[in-house]
């Protein structure tokens, strides 16, 4: 009997850390341990968003951009998006501001479903794979990075500790009036 409890609960034990593990790294993830970080340029991509727009590299010169990837089954990410919605309903009228979600490994339906759900109106890009996120890094999600009118990376945040509305809102607000020299975590 004692064989058969333990035996479940290393098998639970491994079903969590399967998808906990889902934040942190892909499994065939064999390009070593890379990320951006502050001072780092943006480096050139293009997605398609969820309205038929293309979002790329051009689009942030000129505005304070926000650059948030994530996957709806990572626990951190879950906690996260709201933060990011109240961020993205704060600057969303502000025409030096672009903020958008770029998804890693999630089929655009799954990401749209999760929207619906949580009533997200943030603007998103679904990648069914991790190409977008390696020019950023090799993993960790969530991974915020606020950039300048330059396309200079001002700002890095992760999952060590999860950002909070009102630091990411100082940051923004730092880089709009060109006073954020560099914030890593």
């Amino acid at each position: 009997m004692k064989v058969e409890i333990r035996s479940k609960v290393v098998i639970l034990l491994c079903i969590v850390l399967a998808v906990f593990s889902s934040c942190i790294t892909d499994d065939d993830d064999d390009r070593g341990d890379f990320a951006l970080v502050a001072g780092d340029a943006l480096p050139q991509f293009s997605v398609e968003m969820s309205d038929g727009g293309v979002l790329n590299t051009q689009s942030f010169s000129g505005k304070v951009g926000v650059i948030v990837f994530f996957h709806t089954d990572c626990p951190d990410c879950q906690k996260e998006l709201p933060v990011i919605q109240k961020v993205y309903d704060t600057y969303k009228e502000n025409p030096d501001v672009l903020l958008s979600c770029i998804s890693r490994s999630e089929s655009g339906s799954e990401v749209q479903a999760y929207w619906e759900k949580h009533s997200f109106s943030l603007p998103f890009s679904a990648q069914n794979d991790d190409a977008v996120f390696s020019l950023f890094a090799s993993h960790t999600i969530p991974r915020i990075l606020i950039t300048d009118k330059e396309g200079i990376i001002r700002a890095v945040y992760t999952d060590d500790p999860l950002a909070t509305y009102q630091e990411l809102a100082k940051d923004i607000d730092a880089v709009l009036i060109d006073k954020l020299s560099g914030n890593e975590r």
